[in-house]
């Protein structure tokens, strides 16, 4: 009869260590919010041939004419609130070749842009994640431009954008 009362005894101090610790430690307070890559919208229609885009349940998927730039627009799903923001921002895409390459990834506030990252990522599949520097509050909406480029090589110029996506944090 002892040995029920003891059990019983570290079964209820188990249970009240646990609630307590699910009740102090409180939800999670990050978010990733992405959308597909076939949202994306090209800016320049003629930089491209018709027959050579393609929206897929996979990605956006397109052949940029030689010697060309562009620009693809991606809206991210914003948490637009003055408690929460994003600190990172990722973008996934491909391009076919060297001479087919991404050059600047901005990021928008509405129509404030809050951040440019310029390089060059070109042949395969890339993630490149965009650092704000602080965690940001999205009050108009969450926009990321992604300018891409053509060489005059004889290669691949196709880019494909798989998603975009914001990690929303708490301030």
């Amino acid at each position: 009869m002892k040995r029920i009362i003891v059990l019983r005894r570290i079964f209820l101090v188990f249970a009240v260590a646990l609630a307590a610790t699910l009740v102090l430690a409180g939800p999670v307070h990050a978010t990733w919010q992405w959308v597909h890559g076939h949202s994306g919208h090209i800016e320049y229609k003629d930089r491209y041939t018709n027959a050579n885009r393609f929206e897929f349940g996979w990605g956006l998927d397109f052949i940029l004419n030689s010697g060309t730039f562009n620009w693809v627009h991606i809206a991210v799903p914003t948490i637009a609130s003055p408690t929460q923001g994003a600190r990172y921002v990722k973008v996934r895409f491909y391009t076919g070749s060297v001479d087919a390459w991404v050059s600047a990834i901005h990021i928008y506030d509405g129509v404030n842009k809050v951040k440019v990252l310029e390089g060059s990522w070109s042949n395969g599949y890339k993630t490149v994640t965009v650092d704000l520097g602080s965690v940001r509050s999205f009050t108009y909406g969450l926009g990321v431009s992604v300018q891409i480029k053509a060489g005059v090589e004889s290669m691949s110029h196709r880019f494909i954008f798989v998603g975009a996506g914001a990690n929303f944090v708490k301030k």
